[in-house]
């Protein structure tokens, strides 16, 4: 089966069941649990192994993009300040992937910006006509010849991209992904999304739609979704960007943290590095943004943090080279050096320097 041929009884029968709140009236109609024997799944492990069938999953490039494959069934949360790029990096991966995989369907529902605004930055992206000249409709910065040549490259990806316009719930989101046979679904963002049964709770609300999601996925599609940080992680992930030791940042830092983390395959932090300027004024040039993209979960993979580098004017990522640390410089030693130990037996024996055998006595 791949990605999107999503298996109906799991759609249609399980899904409202399996995400429904402990406690409410849903909850007693739950189906019973299924079973499936290891000799069941060793058969299908053992086929797959055999014919070398390797799993499904997608990769916005080559190296060194590969370390962002997402797979089927796994769901992708980033997160990252306000207003860093998150929502414009999955953008970015997305265009990518729909040009190298020409049978791969996705499928984009966002409450954080208009299906408007999202196609104006994919435009200026692949076209390289400035982001703002789009916004404004400033035909002195683009010709007819351009219009015409972006039509003509997006034409073979437009049918595969589709848009859940806002406001949609989560039950909604994934309707749309089983009609539009989605292989990756993104939500943006998770604190801004809910169930048509409204909680008062945001945490309890997180909860639920991360089961929703994971109950989506486990029918077939990757889901990725954008995450708010928490006040405390902001201050702690600001403090730690670029760090490549394996324990400086964990899930800790996203808002509603546990919750999210339960249900995640992988995280990612999004973070600029200190001191990147920003355009202040309309006369002010936009300047590339040194970033990075850093792995703080990965349940079944190595983590991996790719250094970026954003390009504003064009809303436009770019895997960047790091320059390497210059070396420090080692002061000499103040120390006298150490004096060599002396042999007790030689002193007494005249000078020999010769152990007698078992004899390990030093000063």
């Amino acid at each position: 089966m791949s990605a999107g041929d999503y298996q109906s009884d799991q759609a249609d029968d399980w899904y409202a069941d399996v995400i429904a709140t402990p406690g409410s009236d849903a909850a007693p109609n739950r189906p019973g649990p299924r079973v499936t024997t290891f000799s069941d799944a060793l058969e299908s492990l053992m086929s797959d192994l055999e014919c070398g069938e390797p799993p499904v999953e997608w990769t916005p490039d080559d190296k060194p993009w590969a370390s962002l494959a997402v797979r089927s069934g796994d769901i992708h949360v980033i997160g990252g300040p306000p207003a860093v790029g998150k929502t414009s990096l999955a953008l970015n991966l997305f265009d990518r992937m729909l040009a190298r995989y020409p049978d791969l369907r996705i499928l984009i529902a966002s409450n954080e910006m208009t299906t408007a605004t999202m196609n104006e930055r994919l435009i200026s992206m692949r076209s390289g006509i400035a982001y703002q000249a789009i916004r404004r409709r400033d035909e002195s910065a683009y010709t007819a010849a351009d219009l015409e040549r972006v039509k003509a490259e997006v034409a073979a990806v437009s049918s595969r991209l589709g848009f859940v316009e806002r406001p949609f719930t989560i039950e909604q989101v994934h309707d749309a992904a089983v009609d539009f046979n989605a292989d990756i679904v993104f939500v943006d963002y998770l604190q801004a999304t809910g169930m048509a049964e409204r909680s008062r709770d945001a945490q309890q609300r997180v909860a639920a739609t991360m089961r929703a999601l994971r109950a989506l996925a486990d029918t077939g599609p990757c889901v990725i979704a954008t995450a708010a940080l928490s006040r405390t992680g902001i201050a702690r992930a600001q403090g730690r960007v670029g760090k490549t030791d394996a324990n400086a940042l964990d899930m800790g830092v996203f808002l509603h943290a546990s919750e999210i983390e339960h249900e995640a395959n992988v995280g990612h932090l999004l973070l600029a590095e200190p001191g990147a300027k920003v355009a202040m004024g309309p006369g002010e040039e936009d300047e590339p943004v040194r970033m990075w993209l850093q792995c703080v979960k990965a349940r079944d993979s190595a983590k991996t943090i790719t250094p970026l580098l954003f390009d504003g004017r064009i809303q436009k990522f770019t895997v960047r080279d790091v320059d390497a640390p210059p070396a420090k410089r080692t002061a000499p030693s103040r120390t006298k050096p150490e004096a060599k130990p002396k042999n007790r037996s030689a002193g007494k024996s005249g000078g020999s320097g010769v152990l007698k055998d078992g004899e390990t006595r030093w000063l």
